[in-house]
């Protein structure tokens, strides 16, 4: 799957950026981790879903993506996991 690149731009959902990049489509990520289509689909329409899951469906989703879990979680969030590495207080 080919994706023009202003269309990856434009995303508001850094996981969904991610999964264009990586060609994948939402029911892929689902097969990949495990994780319902539905909820997959949540946390690219409304970005700070993604932070309230739990580090183990991020880790998931992440390694689905062929990325760190820092390229889909919004950096505000990262407190939640202990993830803060000096960058944001």
């Amino acid at each position: 799957m080919k994706i023009a690149s202003d269309t990856i731009n434009n995303c508001e959902s850094r996981m969904r950026k991610m999964r264009l990049v990586a060609g994948l489509k939402q029911k892929e990520v689902s097969a990949l981790t495990g994780i319902n289509t539905k909820t997959i689909c949540q946390y690219e329409m409304d970005p700070a879903k993604i932070n309230k899951a739990s580090i183990e469906s991020v880790a998931k989703i992440a390694d689905a993506l062929g990325c760190d879990i820092m390229d889909i979680i919004e950096p505000k969030y990262l407190n939640k996991w202990g993830l803060n590495y000096g960058l944001y207080e």
